[in-house]
């Protein structure tokens, strides 16, 4: 697990961070996928975003998390393309967190995630899995942590 504080990342010039609005003319730089997606994800309650710059449009999904006891709010990253796209809208979703109250975004991850500021910590929540080959880390949709 990766305790991020997206909120201290640098921020990128013309980036911007949209509620997901599937009439929103964002929301067409998107697969059709990824729009149902983050549709059925805001649909049950969890923060479903569009990070948008010159490169391309980019879908986050967030669940808010308590931590400590359930006294301290945090956010946890349910789905994101890649690393790339994380960071690249780190700061942006950092400070969206920040207005909904929550400091931390826990992030899947097997190691340090380069770019991005806060700390992994090794064991804390660990997930599982049945097959050949393992999951992306960043993509927890329709898995029972976004569902339950």
């Amino acid at each position: 697990m990766f305790a991020a504080e997206p909120w201290r990342n640098a921020k990128r010039p013309g980036a911007r961070l949209i509620e997901f609005d599937p009439a929103a003319p964002e929301a067409a730089g998107l697969s059709a996928w990824e729009r149902a997606m983050l549709a059925d994800h805001q649909r049950w309650g969890l923060l479903a975003w569009i990070g948008v710059d010159r490169e391309r449009a980019s879908p986050f999904v967030l669940r808010k998390r308590p931590i400590w006891r359930h006294w301290i709010p945090a956010a946890q990253l349910i789905y994101a393309r890649g690393e790339a796209d994380l960071i690249r809208f780190a700061q942006l979703i950092g400070r969206r967190c920040l207005r909904h109250g929550r400091a931390q975004l826990f992030v899947n991850a097997n190691g340090p995630i380069k770019g991005l500021v806060g700390h992994y910590v090794e064991g804390k929540d660990p997930r599982f899995f049945r097959g050949q080959s393992p999951p992306d880390l960043l993509d927890m949709a329709y898995t029972e942590l976004a569902l339950m």
